[in-house]
C-alpha cells in the first residue's frame, strides 16, 4: 500500500470542485483508497497523460468527467490535480 501526498494544487482544486457536492467527496475518497491499494486497478481506468502544468503524469477516473492526476515513487503517490475535460473542471489542455 502506498502513502498518499496531497499537493497544494490538488487540495485547492478538490475543495473548489467538491465544495457543495457531498456525493463527489465520497466517491473521491473511495477512489483515493483504491489508488493507495492498487494504482492500476481496472476500476480506476488509469492511464498515462501529458499535462502542460505537470508534464507526464498518471490519470485515474473518479467519475466519467472527473479525474485525479498523480505520480508515484516506490512508497508514495503524489496527488497533483483534480479535474477533467469540461470548462468548469478543466485540467486537460
Amino acid at each position: 500500500m502506498h502513502k498518499i501526498i496531497y499537493t497544494p494544487h490538488f487540495k485547492k482544486t478538490y475543495q473548489k470542485l467538491s465544495k457543495r457536492n457531498n456525493r463527489l467527496k465520497e466517491i473521491t475518497k473511495i477512489a483515493i483508497r483504491k489508488l493507495a491499494d492498487n494504482p492500476f486497478s481496472p476500476s480506476l481506468k488509469t492511464h498515462k497523460t501529458i499535462n502542460p502544468i505537470f508534464g507526464r503524469a498518471w490519470s485515474s477516473e473518479v467519475t466519467r468527467g472527473i479525474r485525479i492526476f498523480w505520480d508515484f515513487t516506490d512508497y508514495w503517490i503524489i496527488l497533483l490535480a483534480f479535474g477533467g475535460y469540461s470548462r468548469k473542471y478543466k485540467v486537460y489542455k
